[in-house]
């Protein structure tokens, strides 16, 4: 899960609530390694004082959004509120939804849609089909951009020079033994430019391929990406191009029609 942080030039910057930014911090702090934490816990993973950390968790307790018991905290269901609202700021995804859906069927395979945040990617639309891809990428997931087939179409949108400093400060690390170095990363992005998609083959996960097309909307911006994640050790890279690729570029034209 990525970290809010707090730079020195947004401290300085008089329309930038410290306080506020501490708050997101702390909520974040909650993940799948810390479900819950104590005052003290807290206070040390976000850099709080001890009696800080305390406002701010009896804050979110009072407001519904955190649950305590015996100097424990975490998280409450009111949180997902903060989620849904952004997800319910999408008015295009009733029209979106169903496409994915008959993806999915056509396919046989599962179909998200992903939006590039910072340096991760994050789903927002996922339609689910029981197949052997043991990775959990369910709505609001995030995976780095860099090793993901989404991230590299996001990415291929980019300058080269803005390529270039993208991953000047990304230690791209490398997930399993076909993950490629930043230097041929770069040049995959390069190619996802001239071919319109993207495939990346066991790089985040072994096991696991997936296929991603850009969807751009009226103004030719490009603002989702299609996927389909599949087992590799069930189809091939080829199978993938040949079946799969004109499944997403065809719903990649039909959600472009349904967006702002």
């Amino acid at each position: 899960m990525s970290k809010v942080t707090i730079k020195d030039r947004d401290i300085a910057d008089k329309d930038f609530l410290t306080t506020f930014a501490k708050g997101l911090e702390v909520i974040k702090s909650f993940n799948e390694e810390t479900p819950t934490l104590t005052v003290s816990e807290l206070a040390n993973k976000v850099g709080l004082s001890r009696a800080a950390a305390r406002r701010f968790l009896l804050t979110l307790s009072k407001l519904g959004y955190a649950n305590q018991n015996n100097g424990q905290f975490n998280l409450s269901a009111r949180i997902l509120d903060l989620g849904y609202s952004y997800l319910a700021s999408l008015n295009f995804m009733d029209r979106v939804n169903p496409i994915i859906e008959q993806v999915a069927r056509d396919l046989n395979e599962s179909c998200s849609i992903t939006v590039l945040e910072d340096k991760e990617i994050v789903y927002i639309a996922r339609a689910s089909r029981n197949r052997l891809v043991s990775m959990n990428l369910q709505i609001g997931a995030r995976l780095p951009a860099y090793v993901t087939s989404t991230g590299r179409v996001f990415l291929s949108g980019l300058s080269d020079v803005q390529l270039e400093a993208f991953f000047e400060d990304e230690p791209c690390p490398k997930l399993t033994v076909h993950t490629k170095t930043a230097k041929q990363t770069i040049a995959e992005i390069k190619k996802v430019r001239a071919q319109g998609y993207c495939l990346v083959n066991q790089e985040l996960e072994l096991g696991m391929s997936s296929l991603s097309v850009p969807v751009y909307n009226r103004n030719n911006q490009l603002m989702l990406a299609l996927i389909v994640s599949c087992n590799a050790l069930s189809i091939s890279s080829d199978e993938m191009l040949q079946r799969i690729l004109p499944v997403l570029q065809a719903a990649s034209k039909e959600i472009a029609l349904v967006l702002p």
